[in-house]
């Protein structure tokens, strides 16, 4: 799967797929029946973000995570997204 994703609050575009193996670290990953979710650090930036991918729609979402709520992101993504889930 092939994915871009657009986050407005920093003015940019992400491309975890394509990005370089030096900078994007995917920390964890898991799926569930609806979603998958991955953890993800970017070296250059030093910013967590957790991708969740709908395995449906293919409809992708990002969310930027402070270090110290990261895992529960990771973990209950739709609590942390604007519009849920």
């Amino acid at each position: 799967m092939t994915f871009t994703v657009h986050d407005s609050r920093y003015g940019e575009v992400i491309d975890p797929v394509n990005a370089s193996r030096d900078t994007l670290v995917e920390l964890d990953a898991r799926e569930t029946s609806e979603f998958e979710i991955s953890l993800l650090w970017d070296r250059l930036c030093n910013r967590v973000r957790v991708l969740l991918v709908d395995r449906v729609t293919a409809e992708v979402s990002a969310i930027d995570a402070a270090p110290e709520v990261a895992l529960d992101a990771f973990w209950h993504p739709c609590l942390y997204l604007a519009d849920g889930c």
